[in-house]
């Protein structure tokens, strides 16, 4: 039994060391149809095609995912607030959350938000925290697909 306390460490200390999470390269943001990945900066928003639909990125409203090479006990979230705007009628605003250590891979853990007949994912979040290195949310991308509810 007492052999087991070194293995759990490596365990936890390995699964917590991950190497930094691949970048999605959604391009330039011209011509983003529906169901295609993009990339947003705070403050950015593009419009949809062929549904006019504006999707924009306010703001990263918290980030408190385990940093990387930092071992943690809970791989922690991060929170953005997002807009879409469909035909010039109303802004709706919503907030939508990532886990750490989740990449534009991990589909089955993006988390998303359905509003006005549209699926929101947001897929990945950069830059992925740095222990010391404070966060500095002006400076974040959210990498987000948009597709359609039938």
């Amino acid at each position: 039994m007492n052999n087991i306390w070194p293995v759990l460490l490596f365990i936890i200390t390995v699964s917590c060391e991950k190497a930094p999470l691949e970048t999605s390269d959604a391009g330039d943001n011209s011509d983003i149809h529906l169901n295609q990945p993009f990339q947003l900066k705070v403050g950015e928003n593009i419009k949809l095609i062929p549904d006019n639909l504006t999707v924009g990125l306010k703001a990263v409203l918290s980030d408190s995912r385990c940093p990387i090479s930092v071992v943690c006990f809970w791989e922690g979230e991060a929170d953005i607030n997002v807009w879409l705007l469909k035909n010039r009628i109303d802004t709706i605003h919503s907030i939508l959350k990532i886990r750490g250590y989740i990449g534009i891979r991990d589909s089955l853990h993006h988390r998303y938000i359905d509003t006005i007949g549209y699926r929101i994912k947001l897929m990945q979040l950069d830059p992925y925290p740095q222990y010391p290195i404070p966060n500095d949310f002006s400076k974040y991308k959210a990498t987000l697909l948009v597709s359609k509810l039938r």
